[in-house]
């Protein structure tokens, strides 16, 4: 996998919601997928990505503290390649301690139409096989 690779594989459609089951059992599966498939059930690709996008949904809190945010990519950047939107979508998985993750708590959450700036490494998912990042900064646009 290189960085064209995940240029190439960014989704065409939003990921469905997460379900309230979901979001649920967060607390428990999360550690567990940590336990069995690393980093709680995602593959690391060696690749950060920075990007700009327009939230599609309000951003959903999970029991492990997680907040999953879905975005319509305006530009999405890893090392000098970008591809732009629109009709490109990323997964945000925003991970308890990051800095991201504070600005999600201190705007209690991020709402659908809100223009955000992220930066991040670049998973993937193990359950789905899609991309997500998980950002370590997050930036609110006006």
């Amino acid at each position: 996998m290189d960085a064209f690779w995940i240029l190439d594989h960014l989704d065409t459609k939003p990921q469905p919601p997460l379900s309230g089951f979901d979001e649920a059992v967060a607390w428990f599966a999360t550690p567990v997928f940590k336990e069995f498939f690393g980093i709680e059930g995602w593959d690391e690709t060696g690749y950060a990505a920075d990007g700009r996008g327009i939230l599609v949904r309000d951003a959903q809190h999970s029991t492990d503290g997680f907040w999953t945010a879905d975005v319509e990519i305006i530009f999405f950047r890893i090392l000098k390649l970008v591809r732009h939107g629109p009709g490109l979508f990323i997964r945000l998985e925003i991970r308890p301690g990051r800095h991201a993750h504070a600005m999600c708590e201190s705007h209690n959450g991020v709402k659908k139409g809100q223009k955000i700036a992220f930066q991040g490494p670049v998973l993937l998912d193990h359950d789905a096989s899609f991309l997500e990042v998980h950002p370590t900064n997050i930036w609110f646009l006006p």
